[in-house]
């Protein structure tokens, strides 16, 4: 065999090669597409179904087979939030059913305990405000007083929006000195049932004022901002 014929079988022998190797990358990409979309309508099913769960698992299946695609992160972004907003509203649910029960049992004060808890899950709904204020009308009529009538500074007010909670001292004083660099008037309400120190932002003489100010507080300063009654020592 001359020097020719052995370039030219060398040459066929490479090119046979690349030629396995093209098939078997084009083979390994088409079985990964095949993967990935399978994945992907597995968990698009499952999202439209409502099965959270399943799809969260397939759309991570999805990014394993193909990190790079946006698509799958994008929808588990989504599920998070649908879940969170799902354990939120079940917590709102929880808390006004347990509010309710206080509520026909007379036990007026756990039942606030349990409204201010669901407004905190879930301001828009107006609902356990009109209960709280159906309580503070009952305490008013019962006492046969004016509550504003005691009142002498916002302070003396029962209901607070507030914008942090500590366990350390110093680090509710610190919020409580930005806050009033900026202008504001907060101060600090001693929670010691559960040795922590809060800053209220505001206070109102009553659940519908407060109600209305949690939103925007929430959207300017403190998305988890929350409604706090203290009636002080």
């Amino acid at each position: 065999m001359n020097i020719s014929s052995k370039i030219f079988t060398i040459v066929i022998g490479v090119v046979a090669i690349l030629v396995l190797i093209s098939l078997l990358v084009y083979f390994l990409m088409f079985s990964k597409n095949a993967q990935y979309k399978k994945a992907i309508a597995q968990a698009d099913n499952n999202y439209s179904g409502q099965n959270y769960s399943g799809a969260k698992t397939s759309y991570e299946e999805a990014l394993i087979i193909k990190p790079e695609e946006l698509y799958p992160l994008q929808k588990l972004e989504e599920i998070d939030n649908l879940l969170k907003q799902k354990e939120k509203q079940q917590k709102y649910s929880d808390a006004i059913q347990t509010a309710d029960n206080f509520f026909n049992q007379k036990d007026y004060e756990k039942a606030r305990e349990f409204y201010l808890l669901a407004i905190n899950f879930n301001p828009d709904d107006i609902y356990p405000v009109d209960q709280i204020k159906k309580m503070e009308d009952f305490s008013a009529n019962l006492n046969n007083l004016e509550t504003k009538a005691t009142i002498t500074s916002k302070k003396d007010y029962h209901f607070h929006i507030v914008i942090g909670s500590f366990e350390n001292g110093e680090n509710a004083r610190a919020m409580l000195k930005k806050w009033k660099a900026e202008g504001q008037d907060p101060f600090i309400i001693p929670r010691e049932e559960i040795n922590m120190e809060a800053v209220a932002y505001d206070s109102y003489p009553d659940i519908h004022t407060a109600h209305n100010h949690l939103k925007k507080i929430r959207e300017d300063i403190n998305r988890d901002a929350w409604v706090l009654y203290y009636m002080g020592k």
